[in-house]
């Protein structure tokens, strides 16, 4: 059991470092993220664009975190002939990781997670289904589960 002292030290351990928070640091960092993301995801997927398979497009949408304020982030969707997976940020202030993009449609969604500091973060995909485990985000794990997610 941690003594008195031990206690007061960690509680101002603590307060101090939510003081460092540099919440326009972690939001450029989230953002970066993103778009580091969706260019391995568009270079994955280039190939399908070019024989017209695949239309990707991008919008913006907004966010609005405690502690960071209200900000734009892109949103992707990709477009198999009209069958469309969307990939929407859900911010970087979310427990046990970096930030979260949800992903998929109305029958079947995922979740990317970015986690680890941010000088070796890596994505992962999650099911949204409890007791599934998250693999890491590699081209062949993301194009397995788009293809479970579309039709046919």
């Amino acid at each position: 059991m941690k003594s008195l002292e031990e206690k007061a030290k960690g509680l101002a351990d603590a307060k101090q470092t939510k003081s460092e928070f540099d919440a326009e640091k972690e939001k450029l960092r989230w953002l970066a993220a993103l778009d580091s993301l969706y260019a391995e995801i568009r270079q994955w997927l280039d190939p399908m664009v070019k024989a017209g398979q695949l239309v990707v497009a991008t919008t913006q949408v907004w966010l609005d975190e405690e502690y960071i304020g209200r900000y734009q982030a892109t949103c992707m969707t990709l477009d198999f002939s009209g069958a469309k997976i969307q990939l929407v940020p859900q911010g970087t202030m979310i427990i046990g990781s970096r930030g979260r993009v949800d992903f998929g449609h109305q029958s079947m969604k995922s979740m990317l997670i970015i986690q680890g500091d941010w000088d070796n973060a890596k994505w992962a995909i999650y099911p949204t289904q409890r007791g599934r485990s998250g693999v890491e985000l590699t081209e062949e794990a993301f194009k397995k589960v788009l293809a479970a997610m579309l039709p046919g």
